[in-house]
């Protein structure tokens, strides 16, 4: 799991919220955490997606999300990446007409053939053997059993540098701006 830290200029914020009511103060940091992680996730979904081939789909279905209360003693949120690695055949894989086939997992190099392994018997296929469509591969030299060519994981791809960076640049900068809407509104009432 990755921890983000905020920091920002909420020392300047901190004297108007000494003017607010301890109740009100826990309600308007929550509220800046909460808008601040789901703008996180939201940047964390679109910076895996500038550098792999996947869905928006795909990756919000593996980021699960956890949101601050007020009634929490520290708030706090968390988005947590989870799954296991996914089909090649989702990375954009097609069968060309020499039988090869290639797929694009990262943008940025361009469309691969996929090799399959060297232990392994004969070239990858595609086929829906159970469930949707995949490539395979034979792993001894009869027609089965045969084993699913995979890709990365959404975890690996969430725990990449860039994409953290993305992340707490979003956090840092969502949070402080809120933080002090919130403290606004809720000190107008």
């Amino acid at each position: 799991m990755i921890n983000i830290e905020i920091q920002g200029d909420v020392k300047q914020v901190a004297g108007t919220l000494s003017g607010l009511g301890i109740g009100l103060q826990k309600t308007a940091i929550t509220r800046a955490i909460n808008r601040a992680i789901d703008s996180t996730t939201t940047r964390a979904n679109r910076a895996i997606r500038e550098r792999y081939n996947l869905s928006r789909a795909a990756v919000a279905k593996a980021l699960r999300v956890t949101k601050a209360s007020a009634a929490q003693d520290v708030p706090a949120a968390t988005i947590v990446a989870s799954g296991r690695r996914i089909s090649i055949f989702e990375f954009g894989g097609r069968a060309t007409k020499r039988g090869a086939i290639t797929v694009l997992i990262r943008k940025d190099r361009g469309r691969e053939t996929v090799r399959g392994r060297a232990n392994m018997g004969g070239k990858p296929f595609v086929q829906t053997i159970s469930g949707p469509r995949a490539v395979w591969q034979r792993t001894g030299k009869g027609r089965f059993p045969v084993k699913q060519v995979k890709g990365p994981s959404i975890p690996y791809m969430f725990v990449r540098s860039a994409i953290r960076k993305a992340m707490e640049e979003t956090a840092t900068e969502v949070f402080t701006k809120n933080l002090g809407q919130q403290i606004r509104f809720l000190g107008g009432r």
